[in-house]
């Protein structure tokens, strides 16, 4: 009988770091009171840090693991991703990454320690933690070793000690880190249920009951179905499936309402060892529901500038060899620009292209808000159209952005009758460079003022439904109390007043004592005028839609006959004023819904694009056009979103892609019903899963995602199995 070989030597412990960028101080804090400790401590560098970098983030000495580097017990180490491990002469030894693993270093290094170390391993990551190892992952499971997801924290020391210490007599150290895996799972904040192959629920944490609401007792040993039988043909139940028969983890978030629950879900679902499944998950309800709530508004503000009566258009200010601002292209426009200007829809065409000769003007005065990011209020005519237009320029983005939007109305009939009147003129061209309501106002009521030789001017908002007036703005010449705040109508105006301006008339007073009925309320506005000196005024009211909104009106602290041309030019003055308080407020409100809706769409990892549909003379579906694009897009796809606005999807794409993917936007612009589906494109050589819906008629909305990766992925795992 042949002697039994040599037993082969206990390889050395090993624990594994992966942390991102914001995790090292963490990391070190945690490491400080460990360095003595037995196992060897590898850290995965984040890629682009330097040694200065790494030890000033750190505070702690290390050593750098390059080939040939042997990893000895109770020191600190740092391996870049060009490395793997395995045993060379009895010594665990940092060896050069293979060629073929170049494309994902992380899952070559964690297989080659899976393959060198196998249970005597432990791997730590601190989420979150950006980490694409997730075949290195499985590999470690199967080994036996064990993987943990830890959040970093004041406690985070403690927890790296319970996990690398002595394991205690009579228990073997797997046995002691399958312990104090499991107590971190019940410590951590993330609910965690361990299902079997068969979908039996084996374990769950703490977290888990409280976001259940159910004991464990009550939990384990039932099947996952029978617990929650809604999720059998749910999101959930049918990426669970995916995970025991394909193996593959699963990250999805899911809106689960059935047992009574209403709650949005982000589940995480990775393959065990045993061919069950470790599943993580956390309630997200509070941010989807905000998410939703941020659309809703953005919605509204975007109602605004589709329904509001000024213009409003995006351009990007075109230079030519020299840099001189010279044509612009048009991005967007709601439908009243049409009526503004007389022009066709403008989206992707350049002022040239709609106008032939258009004012240079245009294309100088958008490169200058475009250069220095101030904001430019002007009047500015098109002899092409034959119109004046009042402009509000304003720059969409940062320094170096050629997007400038501009909100404006066309007032020409207003200019033609402004000709004649010259305190108008000039009034109207102080106003012109004004944004701000409070300088709008007292702009106007100011100059009026000292024109007409009064004693004062007030700007008052109303509110019908509550019989409210709000006064907001207020000047007097004289000493007297302000009147700022709100008031019910009764106790600021006489019914006859208000019937007037109700109907959309000036309510004009020539002597407060003598025009005011002496009854008890009558009584009261005369003593309110007495103390705010005024004896005569004139309020011209603003309605919209068939309501009392606004007044504007000036006084005087004496009797006064006000003439017609006196009346009609106070009326001309709160045309001014109205739709600039409006524009004012509305700008506010733009800037405000612009911010949220472009953060938005400029955070998303997924790829995002607006296209307009292009038909023939008899109404089918022949093309796209490209009119909003998101960074995701970039990232999603490599193509330059600035070189893609506005061109058509057959310019872009050959024809082997514009066949297939046409197909599917034809349908969901002729049906209007959206459609999910995954596609080739032969120009990226990429695979995409893609949403598409109809959006404003004549518009398609769509999200990108690469799953190249996946699929190739999934088709290995088929070609294993076949």
């Amino acid at each position: 009988m042949s002697s039994p070989p040599a037993p082969t030597p206990a390889p050395p412990d090993l624990l594994v770091l992966i942390t991102g960028r914001a995790g090292l101080r963490a990391l070190g804090e945690a490491l400080a009171g460990l360095q003595e400790a037995r196992p060897a401590k590898l850290i995965v560098a984040p890629d682009g840090l330097n040694a200065e970098v790494l030890q000033e983030a750190l505070g702690l000495e290390f050593c750098w693991a390059t080939p040939g580097t042997v990893l000895r017990p109770g020191l600190l180490y740092v391996a870049r991703l060009d490395v793997t491990v395995e045993f060379q002469a009895d010594r665990l030894t940092a060896t050069p990454l293979p060629a073929p693993d170049t494309a994902a270093p992380l899952d070559a290094l964690l297989r080659s320690v899976a393959a060198a170390v196998g249970s005597r391993s432990l791997t730590v990551i601190l989420s979150p933690a950006d980490v694409a190892g997730g075949a290195g992952v499985q590999a470690l499971s199967a080994a036996g070793s064990t993987v943990l997801h830890i959040t970093p924290g004041a406690g985070l020391g403690h927890t790296l000690s319970l996990l690398i210490r002595p394991a205690p007599h009579g228990r073997t150290a797997a046995d002691e880190v399958t312990a104090q895996a499991a107590a971190v799972l019940e410590r951590m904040g993330d609910a965690h249920c361990l299902l079997d192959g068969a979908f039996v629920i084996r374990s769950v944490n703490a977290a888990a009951e409280r976001l259940l609401g159910m004991s464990r007792n009550h939990l384990i040993g039932r099947s996952h179905w029978e617990a929650f039988p809604a999720s059998v043909d749910a999101p959930i139940g049918q990426a669970l499936r995916r995970v025991v028969q394909q193996g593959d983890e699963q990250h999805l978030t899911h809106h689960y309402t059935g047992e009574g629950y209403d709650l949005h879900l982000e589940v995480d679902a990775y393959p065990t060892g045993e061919g069950g499944i470790s599943m993580f998950w956390r309630d997200v309800t509070a941010r989807v529901r905000s998410e939703a709530a941020l659309r809703d508004s953005e919605g509204k503000y975007r109602a605004l500038f589709t329904e509001m009566d000024e213009a409003y258009a995006v351009v990007e200010v075109l230079a030519d060899d020299t840099g001189r601002w010279v044509d612009f292209l048009f991005l967007d426009a709601n439908p009243v620009f049409m009526r503004h200007t007389g022009m066709p829809y403008p989206v992707g065409r350049t002022a040239r292209e709609l106008l032939g000769t258009p004012n240079p003007r245009w294309a100088e005065l958008y490169g200058q808000v475009a250069e220095t990011g101030v904001a430019l209020r002007v009047e500015e005519g098109e002899v092409t159209l034959g119109r004046v237009f009042d402009l509000n320029i304003f720059r969409l983005g940062g320094a170096g952005s050629r997007r400038v939007a501009v909100l404006f109305t066309d007032i020409t009939e207003r200019k033609l009758r402004e000709a004649h009147q010259a305190f108008l003129l000039d009034l109207t061209e102080a106003l012109s460079v004004l944004s701000d309501e409070a300088d709008i106002v007292q702009t106007a009521g100011a100059r009026l003022v000292e024109h007409l030789h009064l004693s004062g001017y007030h700007y008052v908002d109303v509110d019908e439904l509550r019989a409210e007036v709000t006064v907001r703005h207020f000047w007097h010449a004289l000493d007297v109390p302000a009147i700022l705040g709100t008031y019910p109508i009764a106790g600021f105006m006489s019914p006859d007043g208000v019937a007037r301006l109700r109907a959309g008339e000036p309510n004009v007073i020539n002597d407060v004592f003598k025009d005011v009925p002496d009854d008890l309320a009558g009584q009261g506005l005369k003593a309110g005028a007495a103390v705010h000196k005024i004896r005569a005024y004139v309020a011209v009211p603003l309605s919209q839609d068939h309501r009392w909104n606004a007044y504007f009106a000036v006084a005087d602290s004496q009797a006064r006959q006000w003439t017609p041309p006196e009346i009609e030019l106070i009326q001309d003055v709160a045309r001014l004023v109205f739709p600039r308080v409006q524009r004012a407020r509305a700008e506010t409100a733009l800037r405000e819904s612009e911010h949220k809706y472009r953060s938005l769409f400029d955070t998303m990892t997924e790829g995002f694009a607006v296209c307009g549909v292009i038909r023939d003379d008899t109404g089918q579906v022949v093309d796209l056009t490209y009119l909003e694009l998101n960074q995701g897009l970039e990232q999603q796809t490599g193509l330059d979103r600035a070189a893609l606005m506005g061109r058509r999807f057959s310019e872009m794409f050959p024809q082997s892609d514009f066949k297939r993917w046409m197909a599917i936007y034809q349908e969901v612009a002729d049906t209007g019903e959206p459609v999910s589906f995954e596609e080739y494109t032969d120009l990226l050589d990429r695979w995409y899963a893609a949403n598409v819906s109809l959006h404003g008629g004549e518009e398609l909305t769509i999200f990108y995602r690469d799953i190249t990766e996946q699929n190739s992925a999934s088709t290995s795992e088929n070609f294993s199995w076949s």
